[in-house]
C-alpha cells in the first residue's frame, strides 16, 4: 500500500514494495521509541543474517533507540512486520488527527483588515538583560527562543507561536 502523498509520508520507504530492503519509521512509533529502522532479512552472509529485499526475506529485524537511550534489536516474523507497520499507520493517523484538530483552532486572520496572515518563516529571539549602556544584552547565550511569525500583508500586525506545538506553516482551514 503506498502512502498518500498529500499528507506528510509515514515511512522513507514503501514497506509494501517487494524490492525495500530497509524501512525507516519516520512518525508514528510506538511510545518510547525512536530511530526505528526494519531491515529484510534471510539466511546467509558472514553472521548467519544477512539484509535482502522484502520478496527474498523469511524475517525482519526491528532495531531502534528505548526511551532510556539504548539501542534495542527484535526479530519479527513477516506476518509480524506487517501488524507492526499496520500499527505504525494507525497511530500516524491518531497524531494528524490531532494536529489537525489543533491547526482548526488557530485562526490566522488579521483581527484589523481580516486578511489571512502571511508566513514568514522562523525567528530566533535571545532573551537577556540590557547593560549599564542599554544597547548590548548581558548572557546572550543564555536562552534563545525560535518563533514562528506570520504577518498580515495590509497593517503589518504579527503573531508569533512558540516552536514544538504546531507544525508550520499552519495549513489554512476553509
Amino acid at each position: 500500500m503506498a502512502e498518500d502523498s498529500s499528507v506528510r509520508p509515514v515511512f522513507d520507504a514503501d514497506p509494501a514494495d517487494a524490492l525495500t530492503e530497509k524501512v525507516k519509521v519516520l512518525r508514528g512509533a510506538p511510545a518510547g521509541r525512536r530511530e526505528v529502522r526494519v531491515r529484510f532479512r534471510a539466511s546467509g552472509g558472514l553472521l548467519g543474517r544477512r539484509t535482502v529485499r522484502r520478496d527474498q526475506a523469511d524475517s525482519a529485524l526491528l532495531t531502534y533507540v528505548d526511551a532510556d537511550g539504548y539501542k534495542q534489536e527484535e526479530v519479527l516474523t513477516l506476518a509480524g512486520v506487517e501488524e507492526f507497520f499496520a500499527e505504525v499507520r494507525v497511530r500516524a493517523a491518531e497524531e494528524d488527527a490531532v494536529e489537525a484538530a489543533k491547526n482548526a483552532r488557530v485562526h490566522l486572520r488579521c483581527r484589523y483588515c481580516d486578511v489571512r496572515a502571511e508566513y514568514l518563516g522562523t525567528r530566533t529571539w535571545v532573551v537577556g538583560e540590557a547593560t549599564m549602556t542599554g544597547t548590548a544584552l548581558r548572557s546572550l547565550s543564555e536562552e534563545a527562543m525560535t518563533q514562528h511569525v506570520y504577518r498580515c500583508s495590509r497593517c503589518g500586525l504579527m503573531e508569533f507561536f512558540a516552536e514544538g506545538f504546531l507544525r508550520h506553516p499552519v495549513p489554512e482551514v476553509l
